[in-house]
């Protein structure tokens, strides 16, 4: 197979054609528009001729990127690169070419962002492994994932899906994206900055690790990039199955999950994706529940076994859940007279209380008709006089 067939295939005017479609999508922020997408694509076929030579010599690199600080919903800021022009017409191609490779290799239960679809996707597959019977679910979020990726290991993944030097050159240059024309292995992280969905795939390309580890074992799980759920039947297989998925990750990859967003759940299932999920016990099934359903009380922590464990149900839910549990003393048998006076008397009191109650609405009402009675005659009076 010849090296060049690779390059060719991120160069060919198909491609060109769907990264062109794609330079619509916002990336930092920052979204072309369709005449500006239209004269990048015409910039790029004019060069084309010297692009493919450099990329063949292994000597292409992109050109500075604008670093743009794009805030978090909880808070914190991420940086995201991103390139200008042609060289993000080729990031896009890249990615297309990249995605095609493993679009066959990787676990069904790993989910790609689709605008309105990707999350819902996700969201279903977690109600459907619920339903069948997981209660327990170890919610992952690994910490900087693409900067703390090593570009050493992401080049040996890359390397046994492509076998060709020169486009996982054109791969690598695109993982060193910097802000200036210099770039050192001292001063930069060693992963990858953010910078679009190629960088989103190439960390689907390092997790796959954790897929294959999860299947050999019969785990049911959804991952939507670094997000992972993991479902389990009991709090002490998902202790364990924890422990495991930790030092996998560490060993293999040399990652670390992020501790506030680690957790083994039980109850209302979430947040994941910015989704929880509840129990109806009379459908018998499981419904999604919108973010700003969950309320302070719901977030509410304790500590078992040292990982942080989400207990999101009320402490009234609680309270009747242990009250529910506990055995009913017995009471004494009462004969049909006595029943019959302690329902009369129940009625009694629940009379006189709607009675006291529509006492209080009537004399408000009463009330409320005095003052506006008071009010329209002390208006009437002030207009007889002016």
């Amino acid at each position: 197979m010849p090296e060049s067939i690779f390059v060719d295939w991120i160069l060919d005017d198909e491609t060109i054609r769907q990264a062109g479609e794609r330079l619509l999508m916002a990336v930092g922020g920052i979204k072309c528009s369709q005449e500006e997408a239209d004269a990048i694509v015409q910039e790029f076929r004019s060069r084309k001729d010297s692009i493919r030579k450099e990329m063949l010599n292994m000597t292409w690199k992109p050109s500075p990127a604008q670093a743009v600080i794009v805030p978090k919903k909880d808070g914190s800021t991420r940086k995201v690169m991103v390139l200008s022009g042609v060289d993000r017409l080729i990031q896009e191609a890249a990615f297309i070419v990249l995605k095609e490779l493993m679009q066959n290799r990787l676990d069904d239960s790993v989910f790609f962002y689709e605008k309105y679809k990707g999350v819902r996707k996700a969201h279903k597959r977690c109600m459907a492994y619920l339903k069948a019977g997981n209660d327990w679910a170890i919610q992952i979020d690994v910490q900087n994932c693409s900067e703390s990726l090593d570009r050493r290991i992401i080049s040996r993944k890359l390397a046994k899906i492509i076998p060709s030097e020169d486009a996982i050159a054109v791969y690598e240059a695109l993982m060193r994206l910097t802000a200036s024309e210099w770039f050192d292995e001292r001063y930069e992280v060693a992963g990858i900055y953010a910078s679009g969905e190629l960088t989103t795939l190439l960390v689907d390309l390092c997790l796959m690790d954790l897929d294959h580890f999860l299947d050999r074992h019969e785990l049911p799980f959804v991952r939507f990039g670094d997000d992972i759920m993991v479902f389990c039947k009991s709090g002490d297989e998902a202790h364990y199955r924890l422990r495991q998925i930790m030092n996998l990750l560490d060993t293999n990859l040399g990652l670390k999950p992020n501790p506030a967003k680690t957790a083994i759940q039980h109850g209302l299932y979430g947040p994941f994706l910015g989704g929880r999920f509840r129990w109806l016990p009379k459908k018998k099934r499981y419904i999604s529940l919108p973010p700003q359903s969950r309320t302070k009380e719901e977030e509410r922590t304790s500590v078992v076994a040292g990982n942080r464990v989400l207990m999101p149900e009320s402490q009234t839910r609680r309270r009747k859940t242990i009250e529910k549990s506990r055995p009913q003393p017995v009471h004494e048998q009462k004969n049909d007279s006595a029943r019959h006076a302690e329902r009369k008397q129940n009625q009694k009191y629940a009379n006189a209380v709607s009675r006291n109650m529509q006492k209080e609405r009537h004399r408000t009402r009463s009330e409320k008709k005095a003052q506006i009675k008071k009010k329209t005659r002390r208006l009437a009076e002030n207009k007889f006089w002016e």
